[in-house]
């Protein structure tokens, strides 16, 4: 299995950002889920389509920004 499996969207329709609790989108290049939360932001990474979503291991909301589907 590569790390180019996507997240199902019934799983992602039920995750949040462990920091916020706000949902999360699937980034643009499939290998990451945003946070929406306005000031929030943090990107997770999937891995082997398994989302790590730890705090201590999420990218600020600086270093994802602009990864989102327009």
């Amino acid at each position: 299995m590569g790390d180019t499996m996507t997240v199902e969207s019934r799983l992602l329709s039920v995750l949040a950002c462990p920091v916020c609790v706000q949902p999360l989108q699937l980034g643009a290049d499939e290998a990451r889920l945003i946070c929406q939360g306005p000031d929030c932001g943090r990107g997770y990474r999937i891995v082997d389509g398994i989302p790590v979503l730890i705090a201590d291991e999420a990218l600020a909301s600086d270093s994802v920004s602009g990864s989102l589907d327009a």
